[in-house]
């Protein structure tokens, strides 16, 4: 099992200098982010975005279900 999930950040004013996401098999960069899950069950993606008055950070759970049979 491998399932991919896409999250995207949207910004309502201003502007941001970094986003850093975590979670799944990887981390990145970007106001968008890809990453995989090996295995079901809830996980958790994180997000921390910069910018010249400071930072702050989100998460989310994913539900990821079992594989079909």
């Amino acid at each position: 099992m491998d399932e991919s999930v896409t999250c995207t950040a949207t910004l309502s004013g201003g502007a941001l200098d970094s986003y850093a996401w975590s979670g799944g098999a990887s981390s990145g960069s970007g106001a968008t982010y890809t990453t995989s899950f090996a295995t079901a069950g809830v996980h958790t993606v994180s997000l921390t975005v910069t910018n010249s008055v400071g930072s702050d950070s989100s998460s989310r759970t994913l539900t990821v279900p079992p594989a079909s049979p």
